[in-house]
């Protein structure tokens, strides 16, 4: 979800509200977004946004900064800011690992949220349950992984092709750290 800077925040908390309240009760929500709403401000906009996502038993997983920008003022000082406007939204009693890829890719932090993913093959009289593991070991080889990669960040080619060959290399370091799993449970 993108919510374009400096608009109008009660609009889009109205319709924000509109897509995830009737959704609330009967299934589980996962929301990825540049939301544009720094949650380290104390100001309004935090307030409403943050209202919102409790009435509708949404938490955000993401507590860090998500975009670090440093600007020169007129007088030559050099300024930077930290502000936290990207997250993953869940609902509050979803297990979770959540947290932010150390990248240069963009100005913006890549962000990351895994969650137990469990599929169940009704083919057999044996449950198939399918799984990834995620413990602070592979999350670690993980991160490790995506800082060695070299990801071919050319400046005369198009967004779209860099941002997919970022994809296709992260997901195949994803699958290789976290591959998916399988057990037998008890039918």
């Amino acid at each position: 979800m993108y919510r374009i800077p400096n608009t109008n925040i009660n609009f889009f908390i109205e319709k924000f509200n509109e897509i995830i309240e009737p959704l609330k009760s009967s299934f589980e929500v996962i929301i990825l977004g540049d939301f544009n709403i720094n949650l380290f401000n104390d100001d309004i906009n935090k307030n409403l946004f943050e209202i919102c996502l409790q009435s509708n038993y949404l938490i955000p997983t993401i507590l860090g900064a998500t975009r670090i920008a440093t600007k020169t003022l007129n007088n030559g000082q050099i300024v930077s800011s930290k502000t936290l406007i990207d997250n993953a939204i869940i609902k509050f009693n979803m297990k979770h690992s959540s947290g932010l890829i150390d990248s240069f890719i963009s100005d913006h932090f890549p962000i990351y949220i895994s969650l137990p993913e469990i599929i169940i093959n009704k083919m057999n009289t044996e449950k198939v349950i399918q799984y990834r593991q995620v413990t602070d070991i592979t999350k670690g080889n993980f991160q490790l992984a995506i800082k060695r990669t070299q990801f071919n960040l050319s400046q005369n080619e198009a967004a779209d092709r860099v941002f997919s060959g970022f994809h296709n290399t992260f997901n195949e370091l994803y699958s290789t750290h976290f591959p998916i799993k399988e057990k037998n449970s008890e039918p």
